[in-house]
């Protein structure tokens, strides 16, 4: 591996990677910054540079990346976890760390060459994506592939540095089609301005496009290769976590953004009704009986406050049923793919947003909370 570039996050406590409650310290930290940066992010329509330095220097972007390039190797949950929290903060900054972060992971399932090219230039180097498998067309060629096409939603590709890229490639010799996925550096794509949206504005999801771009076989995975067990990456990361099946647990690392953004919804909501007044009647509105936590009767704020605490603890347990399935099964089966894919999937603000509207319904206004994802 080449030599590396400076380290741009602070060191845990031991000297080594952060481990997970150091992690979790360091972004609970960050919550009230990102509320104020919130929205600056909106205005620029991506995240403030900033923003991405103190992701860079908290080590949130490196939680599942490989220990051996400097990585922290958290379980698989800790996406879901951190990734909630952030977003309580900021739900553009939350979606673009829990995509990023995830991209580390990934490539721990590339060949070692694709590994060393990315992480020996820098472990701080962070990968955009663009997955939308139809919009790219690719053939093979001597040594690799040649790619072309445009995609949309590329989320925080304006700090990438490479970019995982899907696209169905057409062999016509061999008379098949086969979904890949391709890692391009930042000079072989361009990025397009589309991003003009009211929700998540500050992700920057632009659209990426590629023009006959040659890609070495090394940066190239088949999406078949990625389901689950050993993988073109196990050589030289033997951990179970890299041995997920990517597809069907992806929706996991976003999911938990939803739950943060509801749960900050509901902060906010709790936090200024303790000093608003009703305009009927000028009685602070937090001495009204359905807003009130006492007991006996639990209020409605208090129940919308359960609700994606109960979210958030069953996509935990979901994650780790992965990680111990794929320690002890060398490929998840089909039924257990299908039933993790179901979980993430599963718009998890439906599981509370009966509470949080009860809430909401006694508030006067609220700010521009983004929930759409």
């Amino acid at each position: 591996m080449a030599e590396a570039k400076q380290d741009r996050r602070d060191r845990g406590r031991g000297g080594g990677p952060p481990e997970f409650p150091e992690l979790l310290q360091r972004a609970e930290a960050l919550v009230p910054v990102l509320r104020e940066r919130a929205g600056k992010a909106e205005e620029l329509r991506r995240l403030p540079d900033e923003t991405i330095e103190d992701l860079h220097r908290s080590g949130l972007f490196r939680i599942l990346q490989p220990r051996r390039v400097g990585g922290s190797e958290l379980p698989f949950r800790s996406i879901v976890e951190l990734g909630s929290v952030i977003s309580r903060g900021d739900g553009s900054t939350g979606w673009v760390l829990a995509n990023l972060a995830a991209h580390h992971w990934l490539l721990g399932m590339w060949p070692k060459q694709a590994q060393d090219e990315i992480w020996g230039e820098s472990p701080d180097n962070l990968i955009g994506s663009a997955l939308i498998f139809p919009r790219g067309r690719a053939t093979p060629a001597p040594g690799g592939y040649r790619l072309t096409g445009r995609w949309p939603f590329s989320s925080g590709v304006d700090a990438a540095s490479w970019s995982l890229i899907g696209a169905i490639v057409h062999d016509q010799e061999a008379g098949t089609n086969e979904p890949r996925i391709f890692v391009l550096p930042a000079s072989d794509f361009t990025i397009i301005d589309t991003w003009h949206v009211i929700g998540l504005a500050g992700t920057g999801s632009k659209d990426v496009a590629v023009d006959d771009v040659f890609v070495p076989e090394y940066r190239s995975v088949a999406v078949r290769e990625i389901t689950g067990g050993p993988n073109p990456g196990s050589g030289v990361n033997s951990s179970v976590l890299y041995q997920l099946p990517a597809i069907s647990l992806f929706a996991f690392c976003i999911a938990g953004v939803s739950l943060g953004i509801a749960q900050g919804a509901i902060e906010y909501f709790t936090q200024t009704t303790k000093t608003r007044t009703s305009y009927y009647t000028g009685r602070n509105l937090s001495a009204r009986p359905a807003l009130s936590s006492m007991p006996p009767a639990p209020s409605c704020s208090a129940i919308a406050t359960r609700r994606p605490a109960s979210s958030k603890r069953a996509m935990c347990r979901a994650s780790s049923s992965g990680l111990a399935t794929a320690a002890t099964a060398p490929m998840p089966r089909p039924c257990a793919r299908r039933r993790w894919t179901c979980c993430s999937r599963r718009p998890a603000a439906a599981r509370f947003m009966h509470g949080t509207r009860c809430s909401a319904r006694s508030a006067t206004s609220m700010p521009r909370m983004r929930i759409t994802c």
